[in-house]
């Protein structure tokens, strides 16, 4: 997989495919008020106890304040406190999410309430020197963002802490959501993206965990006072700039300042050497054209294999819809068939039945007969005897006569 993936690119994606994403969003999936890509990311009974409870509380009362937000995605917070500012400048890295939000905002955008900028993520400075232009440096009450800075590594959030602290007044408050393993919901998550983020492979999307002592720590050492937090799954806390921020701001941009011209010399080194950052993109469209050219090839590769599987499948059905009809043709032919047999079986048994009760009255008969005839048997020999003794009477009588 490649992994020449950005910030901007990942989150232009995410926009274009919100449909699909938004179904993998655990807490708010497949709900049907969902409008906006974000609407995924919590509710809006979360939104607004957030918005009450860390963000309006540390804008001036008479609507005067002035306010950054890093992420603002479709500008769900900003909406929520655009009433409560007389100024909000918005950054972000997804064009797309800037479209969406300029066009909710489009009222406060022309009314010079709102202003949307792109963040390009090539200059460490570029909040504060975007602020500059705007006039607004040491003049902000709140920086804030929520729910977005779970997905920024620990190089870039720090570098937005340093631009919060030169463009906040004293006295004003940072306010942010980080991502953290060291609670059980937190600790879950990192579990879960294993497979998704293993490898480096989901730059933007994956969360980049820390823990509030790592937190705590940075912002002492930039002269921020912690003065509000909580933790479930993530870390949202509440810092606020104190008279030693300035004095802290300065320690920490000696130690990376040299650094910061020397990637500024490069940049300008590389423009005097003919490496056109227009080409390179111009370069990396033409690459991006033949690949989804390829893909749409390959799409309709898939689309066609897909339709030759349908007719398949659908023949496939046919086939066995009609051996269906077949093997109910031949129950039906086996069970009249079985009722033949079964009414020829009962037929026969009644035959068999009428042949045993009459095979039974012959056997009486016999019997009967050899009884009478072992009488008539008796009754002859009894005869013959009785004859013999009256032939014998007479002779004997009549003998001297004869």
């Amino acid at each position: 997989m490649s992994k020449s993936r950005s910030y901007h690119s990942d989150w232009d994606t995410y926009v274009d495919n919100w449909e699909f994403y938004s179904t993998l969003e655990p807490n708010n999936r497949n709900s049907a008020d969902l409008v906006y890509p974000g609407d995924e990311w919590g509710t809006k009974k979360e939104w607004n106890r957030i918005t009450n409870t860390y963000i309006k509380p540390y804008l001036p009362k008479n609507s005067t304040g002035i306010a950054v937000e890093i992420g603002q995605g479709a500008g769900k917070y900003t909406l929520r406190i655009v009433d409560s500012v007389s100024k909000i400048v918005c950054f972000d890295v997804s064009k797309k999410f800037i479209e969406i939000a300029r066009s909710k905002l489009k009222d406060h955008i022309e009314q010079g309430t709102v202003f949307l900028e792109f963040l390009d993520l090539h200059n460490c400075y570029e909040i504060r020197d975007r602020l500059k232009e705007h006039d607004l440096i040491g003049k902000v009450d709140l920086f804030y963002s929520i729910a977005s800075m779970q997905h920024v590594e620990f190089h870039t959030l720090f570098a937005y802490f340093i631009n919060a602290a030169i463009c906040l007044k004293s006295g004003g408050h940072m306010v942010i959501t980080v991502a953290s393993c060291t609670n059980d919901d937190g600790f879950e998550r990192l579990l879960k993206e294993i497979p998704w983020c293993y490898g480096g492979n989901r730059p933007s999307h994956q969360f980049y965990f820390l823990s509030k002592d790592i937190i705590w720590y940075c912002l002492e050492r930039l002269g921020f006072e912690v003065v509000r937090h909580e933790e479930d799954r993530d870390i949202l806390f509440v810092a606020r700039k104190t008279q030693k921020t300035e004095e802290k701001i300065k320690e920490a941009q000696a130690v990376y300042a040299e650094l910061v011209d020397a990637v500024v010399k490069v940049d300008v080194q590389t423009n005097k050497e003919g490496i056109d950052l227009r080409d390179l993109v111009s370069n990396l469209t033409i690459r991006l054209e033949a690949a989804e050219a390829d893909r749409e090839a390959r799409l309709e590769v898939i689309e066609r294999q897909e339709k030759d599987f349908s007719v398949r499948l659908q023949e496939i059905e046919d086939d066995r819809a009609a051996r269906i009809e077949i093997i109910k043709r031949q129950e039906k032919n086996f069970v009249e068939k079985m009722q033949e047999i079964e009414a020829d079986r009962a037929a026969r048994l009644e035959v068999i039945k009428d042949v045993c009760n009459k095979l039974e009255f012959f056997e009486n008969e016999c019997a009967r007969l050899q009884d009478e005839t072992k009488r008539l048997s008796t009754l002859k020999g009894f005869l013959k005897d009785f004859a013999r003794r009256k032939l014998s009477r007479w002779y004997k009588t009549n003998r001297e006569q004869v």
